[in-house]
């Protein structure tokens, strides 16, 4: 779509239809992604409690200030730069391994929900307001309303960033449509495939993801992640922060009594309510370099402009992000192989 192109907007869900959408029994095909290598088996389940070794790790909400949009032409900064799947680029800091073993490679994986492909009629909104809520049910294992939140949400912004940008800046549309529930950042491998063994069991994971979260989005906001790019993502309302973080740590704790042996590396690694607000990614974009020599390139001068299209994109989107949908228990499991190792190197890193 043309960046001065109007969005052909479908209508706002009535209160009617999305109170029917909260009934539907939603998600059938919802995935839960580990990302790492190994497949195991588990046994039982833990009570909810909060980690009594690190009591910072408790049920924080808000945190930074994350319950307020950001200021007026502004853009947040995600704590850990450049943000790379929810975990820092070194482990310096979190495990003493990586003091004493500069080479010491570190792993980590996630948990969340793939709601499906994304097909081309979901960056189109005309097309997309063309179809029937049944259409999009059949295609992606979501909402409805949540399809449409997302898709609006991707077709205002890009009809609100200026055309200028268009030369400097790549859009980068989503693949897939997911939220992530959990990010648990460096581990040594055995730990990692201990972890991923004791969640792999779908009885586990369906206990743990019960019953239902009650899922709304709240706005659109800017998130620079590297130098060179933004992030544009749904963030979820305060209920729905509290709950899904009440949900993150019972699989904490779970994997504190699953396999003991990882407390050590639980009690350590960030937590996860400084790495970003619980969201779903709408629409990436990623600065180029200005001249062939330059590494890469700077996003700096362009995000006022880009904080300005979100804030003037939040005020027509913000009808189709009142209808509610629901994060339901798992019916499918896949492990997605990616070997990401993050080797330390803390003199390097050190200021």
């Amino acid at each position: 779509m043309g960046a001065h192109a109007k969005p052909l907007l479908p209508p706002p869900p009535t209160p009617d239809s999305a109170h029917q959408k909260w009934l539907l029994p939603l998600m059938s095909g919802a995935f839960c992604f580990l990302v790492l290598w190994s497949l195991r088996r588990s046994d039982s389940i833990p009570p909810l409690e909060h980690p009594k070794p690190n009591p910072t790790a408790g049920l924080v909400w808000p945190r930074e200030g994350w319950d307020a949009p950001p200021p007026a032409g502004k853009c947040r900064r995600t704590k850990f730069f450049p943000f790379k799947i929810g975990c820092p680029i070194s482990c310096c800091g979190y495990r003493p391994e990586a003091e004493h073993d500069p080479q010491q490679p570190f792993y980590r994986f996630s948990i969340l929900w793939d709601f499906g492909a994304l097909f081309p009629e979901m960056h189109n909104a005309s097309e997309l307001a063309s179809m029937s809520d049944a259409d999009l049910a059949e295609r992606l294992n979501c909402t409805p309303a949540m399809a449409r939140a997302f898709a609006t949400s991707e077709s205002v912004l890009t009809s609100k960033l200026p055309f200028a940008i268009n030369k400097t800046v790549k859009f980068k549309p989503q693949l897939f449509l997911h939220m992530a529930l959990s990010y648990f950042c460096c581990l040594k491998l055995a730990e990692a495939q201990q972890a991923v063994a004791a969640l792999q069991n779908r009885g586990i994971q369906a206990e743990l993801l019960s019953p239902p979260v009650a899922f709304r989005f709240s706005r659109l906001e800017c998130w620079r992640e590297r130098i060179d790019s933004v992030t544009n993502i749904l963030i979820a309302d305060n209920a729905t922060q509290r709950q899904l973080l009440s949900t993150h740590h019972e699989v904490k704790q779970f994997l504190r009594r699953e396999v003991p042996s990882l407390t050590p590396a639980l009690d350590s690694m960030p937590l996860r309510e400084e790495q970003m607000p619980f969201h779903v990614t709408v629409l990436g974009l990623s600065a180029s370099r200005l001249s062939p020599k330059d590494p890469i390139g700077n996003i700096s001068t362009h995000l006022k402009s880009i904080a300005h299209a979100v804030e003037h994109a939040n005020g027509e989107i913000k009808p189709f992000l009142r209808a509610p949908t629901a994060l339901t228990s798992l019916e499918h499991v896949k492990l997605r192989p990616s070997p990401i190792v993050c080797h330390s190197n803390c003199d390097r890193d050190r200021p």
